[in-house]
């Protein structure tokens, strides 16, 4: 009786993502703009037999699709139109779905990593974490692919976790292409496979590693091929990930993303191919050249990464929606203010409180798995440069370790005076306003 009401509140959790999301899309209306503009091209282009390129006016070389994150949204927006037609709402109705599904993972994960400590009340908490995020509504309101990325990482982690509890082919399968979709949605997610990797070597299942690479490859090769035949050289993925880190790392970077003319007049004037190698050449002479400025840049991404007064209310996107202010606007900046505090303290209490908790030893490898990735969504970005939007990744796992944190406060009477929550809360403020005062002046531009 108890799990079956549990049951029916984690329905109603998922049904208010959908609902949220839905409403959310439908009442703002945010048409393609700037990126996901040139997202929806390129499936539009895909469909109509024109090939993966933005302006089908263009050859390859001038074209800048090879710049654009990708493949794997664009591919899955160029599924959609096909089946049912090209409409961004489509689009709306089909990312609700996947902020719904993304929420019901963090649910079954949570149950998964914590094992026989789990409570149903650490599940609900993490889904509502997950499918009510002001953050994750706002983003599926867009055409941009981090719907579609959290929601394939998610899915490929509770296939990790499902594999790991039953050495099944089967599921071995099924985890290594869903693993494959989401790198190639969000390519900064291939530090997953590592960690995949390495635990498969601790459990001792090394033929499986094996498997799991080599249906990485079947998938990528042509992929791989096409951008070889089409641009002369070696791309993976596309060239977002090399234009970003030299972005993020020259002579005067903020550490955020600014206008760099330098690197938009090479775009412009070369092809993919020597684009790729000027950009990889820059990188290099200024990380060896200028190691302290570097490492302050990284230590100041740090920060702009766990920062409190980055929320998306007013950092969602850059350019193309319109900043003017509205009630509903203000409304979304407030929520997401509250949500990006409350998520960040709690989230790192919780992993605090799991290094010095001793009573988790049985669910230590799943948990240590977790915590992990957890790492690895900061460190996949803090080399480049950060934007609100960017940390959406980590919000899961904030998510499942703060409704784990938060299960325990409830049950103590004296929670206010809990030592660990009250330390992150302090070092998450101190560094909140170190952000504020070195970064003022981009602050009131947004604002």
């Amino acid at each position: 009786m108890i799990l079956a009401k549990y049951q029916k509140f984690l329905i109603f959790v998922l049904v208010s993502s959908f609902v949220v999301s839905i409403g959310y899309s439908f009442y703002f209306k945010n048409k393609p703009a700037v990126d996901s503009k040139r997202y929806d091209a390129v499936a539009m282009n895909l469909i109509t037999g024109d090939g993966y390129r933005v302006d089908k006016n263009l050859d390859f070389d001038r074209d800048i699709s090879i710049y654009l994150v990708g493949p794997g949204y664009e591919f899955f927006l160029a599924g959609a139109y096909l089946l049912f037609g090209h409409s961004v709402a489509l689009i709306w109705i089909l990312q609700a779905l996947l902020l719904a599904g993304s929420a019901f993972f963090a649910y079954r994960i949570s149950q998964l990593v914590f094992k026989d400590k789990w409570e149903p009340i650490i599940g609900l908490l993490a889904a509502l974490f997950v499918g009510l995020s002001p953050d994750l509504v706002l983003v599926s309101s867009m055409v941009l692919s981090e719907t579609l990325g959290i929601f394939l990482m998610l899915a490929s982690i509770f296939l990790f976790f499902k594999y790991l509890d039953c050495n099944s082919t089967y599921r071995l399968l099924w985890m290594s292409l869903i693993t494959t979709f989401a790198v190639l949605t969000r390519p900064v997610l291939l530090l997953l496979t590592v960690l995949y990797a390495v635990v498969m070597i601790i459990v001792k299942r090394r033929f499986d590693i094996v498997v799991f690479f080599l249906i990485g490859c079947a998938f990528f090769t042509p992929w791989i091929a096409r951008n070889w035949s089409t641009y002369h050289t070696f791309i993976p993925f596309s060239l977002a990930g090399d234009i970003d880190l030299w972005w993020g790392n020259h002579e005067g970077a903020s550490g955020e993303l600014d206008t760099f003319p330098e690197l938009s007049k090479i775009m412009s004037e070369n092809s993919p191919a020597v684009v790729k190698q000027i950009v990889n050449k820059n990188v290099r002479q200024f990380i060896t050249h200028h190691p302290i400025e570097f490492g302050k840049l990284v230590v100041k991404r740090i920060s702009i990464y766990f920062s409190f007064i980055r929320p998306t209310g007013w950092w969602p996107y850059p350019g193309g929606i319109g900043y003017q202010f509205t009630w509903a606007r203000f409304i979304t900046l407030v929520l997401s203010s509250i949500y990006s505090i409350v998520l960040f303290i709690l989230g790192s209490a919780g992993v605090w409180h799991y290094v010095k908790n001793k009573e988790l030893i049985s669910s230590r490898l799943s948990i240590n798995i977790l915590m992990t990735a957890l790492i690895i969504m900061p460190l996949s970005i803090i080399f480049i440069f950060v934007e609100s939007r960017y940390r959406y990744p980590i919000y899961p796992f904030m998510a499942i370790f703060g409704a784990y944190f938060l299960a325990f406060l409830i049950k103590d009477k004296k929670w206010y005076k809990n030592k660990i929550l009250l330390w992150v809360a302090v070092i998450l403020s101190l560094n909140s306003i170190i952000d504020l005062l070195t970064n003022i002046v981009r602050i009131k531009e947004r604002l």
